[in-house]
């Protein structure tokens, strides 16, 4: 990923900025409800587009490491193997007009900073784990290419670049059974990636991108506000995480991050909304009502 400051790396943080004043807006309406959307690591994108069910639903209520490696192999393979657009044109040469439309810019662009959170998460997972979340296995990596090797068996030439990689995963490798009653069926991580992705290309090009980004930046924020703060603070030391940017961020927005969540005091039992309403980050001070137990303050400080 690209230092912060640089055009994905701004484009991500405006994504993650757009989702949490959503948040504010239209979801965060107690403290249950504050709660409950802090919690959230992909299903908002699936409930907003009309699709948590079945297999997207079901990659998301697996442990959190296992759902950062399906879905960042089925990115890969939206990206590559289903939903390639070709080479873009050389300097100067007559631009396609698959190129030039601004549905096509629109989507190269947006498939694009899908992948870069989709690399940056795996990234995470794989070299620095303790702050993806606590407890991340990093050998899942290893495990999912034990599994690649044997779905693929003995290939007569090692493939060229990434998106060869992907197209003869497509061409491969079988879509899992069912899991039935007994547990039989089912299948490894490459399958169920795979399974994933055909999914998500069912969405059709503008709802697949949309999904995909919905679920990306919503993992981006449920790791950032569940990394340690003393790992944050580690990492700005010997030059940043991009993670350590969305979690300022989330903390002055008035999100919850790790040091809320442990210090939470439980909820009344008088119903799932119980509690005041939290107020928005503009509206903390205004007005000098007196503020109770239950509400969520959020006190604006420097960063």
């Amino acid at each position: 990923m690209d230092p912060v400051g640089a055009p994905s790396s701004s484009g991500i943080i405006a994504l993650v900025r757009s989702h949490l004043e959503a948040g504010w807006e239209k979801h965060i309406h107690s403290a249950a409800t504050y709660r409950a959307f802090n919690d959230r690591r992909g299903r908002m994108a699936l409930e907003r587009h009309g699709c948590d069910s079945g297999l997207l639903r079901s990659s998301l209520v697996v442990p959190f490491d296992e759902s950062i490696l399906l879905w960042h192999m089925a990115t890969d393979l939206c990206f590559y193997g289903y939903h390639h657009h070709g080479d873009a044109p050389a300097p100067g040469a007559a631009c396609a007009a698959a190129w030039c439309t601004a549905s096509a810019s629109r989507l190269r662009q947006k498939a694009a900073r899908c992948r870069e959170m989709s690399n940056y998460m795996a990234h995470l997972l794989c070299e620095n784990p303790q702050m993806l979340m606590v407890g991340a296995r990093w050998h899942l990596f290893k495990d999912a290419y034990e599994d690649l090797c044997e779905t693929l068996g003995k290939e007569t030439s090692t493939p060229k670049d990434e998106k060869e990689l992907a197209q003869r995963v497509i061409a491969k490798v079988e879509l899992p059974q069912p899991v039935g009653p007994e547990g039989e069926g089912g299948g490894g991580f490459v399958r169920d990636a795979r399974a994933l992705a055909e999914a998500l290309l069912a969405l059709g090009d503008d709802g697949m991108w949309e999904v995909i980004e919905g679920v990306w930046v919503e993992m981006l924020c449920f790791s950032g506000g569940r990394c340690r703060g003393y790992l944050h603070a580690k990492a700005l030391g010997t030059g940043g995480e991009f993670l350590n940017y969305v979690w300022l961020l989330m903390s002055y927005m008035g999100m919850e991050t790790l040091a809320e969540r442990m210090q939470r005091a439980e909820l009344p039992s008088a119903g799932g909304d119980a509690g005041a309403a939290p107020r928005i980050p503009g509206e903390l001070h205004a007005g000098g009502a007196p503020t109770t137990t239950d509400e969520i303050v959020i006190m604006e400080g420097e960063v």
